[in-house]
């Protein structure tokens, strides 16, 4: 399943990857979303998926400002931020 897929699975709606940078072992993804909003994930290269909790806020625009974001899992965990990224304690 492609990172689109994931996020429209999440989101309910279709989904444009518009820049994909690369922060320590993982990506942050910017997209679009209903034509005109943008919204960011975290992916880890083990395919672990981070999504901001509010799609209609900011999103950040270096790896410094993801830690001033709030983040769920995939599947709807609040994160906590750790070493500048989402994670999940367990």
């Amino acid at each position: 399943m492609t990172i689109e897929d994931r996020l429209k699975k999440i989101g309910d709606c279709d989904i444009k990857i518009i820049k994909s940078e690369i922060v320590k072992d993982a990506k942050l993804v910017i997209f679009e979303f209903d034509e005109f909003d943008t919204s960011a994930a975290i992916i880890y290269n083990t395919g672990e998926l981070f999504h901001l909790k509010d799609w209609q806020g900011g999103v950040p625009a270096t790896q410094k400002d993801i830690e001033e974001f709030d983040w769920l899992s995939e599947d709807g965990k609040d994160a906590i931020v750790l070493d500048g990224l989402p994670r999940l304690l367990i």
